[in-house]
């Protein structure tokens, strides 16, 4: 009785909790007037009585409303999505897990602000999440950010299984998925000191991630000059004072970095973390001595294949020695610019996501260097490339092509008949320039420009008052900005054109 008078309570929470019991307690009195709040609540127009019977259904377990959680999951409200996850995890409690829920929970991950709980609910599956999680991961059509997620996700399963399908996904294509799979297997490597980590497959992925890491400083050395870059230890560092390296440069020697980083993490699974750390810390520390401690260590505690490729990455030899022996071991063959820039730009960026910027830069090396034998190239990509970022950017350097001669610069416009909105790589370009963002590296600039936009302004027109939210970073392209300060109006930024 008390059930059904909270029925017609105004309180969402009171009423939910209602609902919940009489539907839970199946065909009871007031179960069809149940029914008809449950409906009532779950298409209400606010979201915090969504929210309420979305937590609610928490308190049953499946199959009960599991149709209608499923529908609150895709809500378009953040609150009403976050009850039903909470909702969700209670289930798995109460019923055991449920697959109807594992797909929509791991596509959640690709929402910054729902990938926590998203996260807790599959973990709390435990290893009745690992074959969607796998499905997902390895599946090209999925979100990129998605799949990037799920390595972590399976890590805080914290089992045997988890390690032995972390370690069998090592070959994935997409470098930054590599570096996070291995990140996965350090965190279980360090929490867990009863699993198993298999040596023979790991030493194996360290010798493919070598032969990458040649790659990329082959790659790095044929659109470089000896005179201007050098390398520290493994990583390359550019010698001539106010030189900016090209973004092609700079992409691949970001690579160069990560590849290091990833061949240190997989030798943490094999030998001892804190040593391997401190090894890696010396070695990159710029300083003389240190470097050579750490190879010492090396020298001493690897043997065998294990030795010969990871030492062919860190040690001291000078460029053309390590590229004699990429030649040697790997079969890598050193390429004329020309070449290394046509295969960059034939990167598939659906195996290789994190390739993306390589790709954009390399299309742009085609204009700013004036390769004429790559513009055929060029102009189908323009055409064809189903990669959105790709296709604009080819299209992008056709058009300048056809313009003709120019002023050197990507901003150079030359006029109002020229102010069309930038490409992506003319945005990133421009936002490598500005002071702010000086210390990004030419990846984290690229998804900046990624998430930018371009506006326009008439002379005269407010741009910011002082009592609107500040949730905008502009930067000037074009003309001149001036602030006013007006006891009336407050403070005001004004479009000056030039």
């Amino acid at each position: 009785e008390l059930m059904l008078q909270h029925l017609d309570e105004r309180d969402p929470r009171l009423r939910a909790s209602a609902v919940v019991s009489l539907l839970g307690n199946g065909e009871c009195e007031g179960f069809d007037r149940a029914e008809q709040v449950f409906s009532e609540m779950v298409g209400d127009a606010d979201p915090n009585v969504r929210a309420e019977i979305a937590g609610a259904l928490g308190q049953i377990g499946d199959p009960v409303a599991s149709d209608v959680l499923v529908q609150l999951l895709y809500d378009h409200d953040l609150k009403v999505v976050q009850a039903a996850i909470g909702a969700v995890r209670q289930r798995f409690k109460r019923s055991g897990p449920n697959p109807l829920y594992a797909t929509i929970l791991i596509s959640l991950m690709g929402n910054r602000r729902l990938k926590h709980e998203a996260r807790e609910a599959l973990v709390a599956q435990g290893e009745a999440a690992m074959d969607p999680l796998l499905l997902f991961m390895r599946s090209p059509d999925e979100q990129i950010w998605v799949r990037r997620a799920v390595p972590k996700t399976i890590a805080l399963i914290e089992s045997q299984a988890a390690v032995d399908v972390l370690i069998d996904s090592l070959d994935a294509p997409d470098a930054m998925l590599r570096t996070k799979i291995i990140e996965a297997l350090g965190y279980l490597r360090t929490r867990r000191f009863d699993l198993r980590f298999n040596r023979r497959k790991i030493t194996q992925r360290l010798s493919d991630e070598a032969a990458h890491y040649l790659r990329i400083l082959a790659d790095l050395w044929a659109v470089s000059s000896l005179h201007e870059a050098r390398l520290d230890g493994p990583l390359a560092v550019w010698m001539v004072d106010g030189r900016v390296p090209t973004l092609p440069q700079q992409l691949l020697a970001q690579r160069v970095g990560n590849s290091v980083g990833n061949i240190f993490g997989l030798l943490e699974l094999v030998e001892n973390p804190e040593d391997v750390r401190a090894a890696q810390r010396s070695l990159l520390s710029g300083q003389t001595k240190m470097r050579y401690r750490a190879l010492e260590y090396l020298d001493n505690t690897l043997s065998g294949s294990l030795r010969r490729d990871h030492f062919a990455v860190i040690d001291d030899a000078p460029p053309e020695e390590k590229l004699l022996r990429a030649q040697e071991i790997f079969g890598i063959n050193f390429e004329s610019p020309e070449d290394t820039l046509k295969r960059m730009i034939q990167i598939d960026p659906v195996n290789d996501p994190s390739a993306i910027g390589i790709i954009l830069a390399a299309l742009y090396n085609v204009w700013d260097e004036e390769i004429t034998a790559l513009y055929p190239m060029v102009k189908s990509l323009a055409e064809e490339a189903e990669e959105p970022m790709v296709k604009e950017t080819a299209a992008w350097v056709c058009q300048k092509v056809e313009a003709g001669p120019r002023t050197r610069g990507v901003l150079a416009r030359g006029g109002e008949s020229e102010m069309s909105p930038m490409a992506q790589i003319e945005m990133m370009v421009f936002l490598q320039g500005v002071d702010l963002f000086a210390h990004c590296n030419a990846d984290q600039v690229l998804r900046l420009a990624a998430i930018a936009s371009e506006h326009s302004f008439e002379k005269g027109e407010n741009i910011f008052r002082r009592e609107e939210p500040a949730d905008s970073l502009y930067c000037v392209v074009e003309g001149r900005v001036r602030l006013v300060a007006d006891e009336e109006t407050g403070v005001v930024f004004e479009f000056l054109a030039d």
